[in-house]
Formats: C-alpha cells, sequence, structure tokens
C-alpha cells in the first residue's frame, strides 16, 4: 500500500469517519487496498 494513503487516513480521521475528512480518508484507504 502506499505510504502517502496511510498518511491521509492517519491525519484525516479516523476509520469510522465520524467527520467529512474520516469519510475521505476511509475511501482512499479502500481504494488504496483495492476493495
Amino acid at each position: 500500500m502506499n505510504s502517502r494513503y496511510l498518511a491521509a487516513d492517519a491525519l484525516l480521521g479516523d476509520e469510522n469517519g465520524s467527520t467529512i475528512f474520516g469519510s475521505i480518508a476511509t475511501n482512499i484507504d479502500a481504494r488504496a487496498q483495492g476493495v
């Protein structure tokens, strides 16, 4: 997985997507994993 995606996930929010930024990070993380 690309470290940029991990960084975005860490910086923008938790996995629950409790904020709009968290939701974006979760979506990026899912794409990075090929889900």
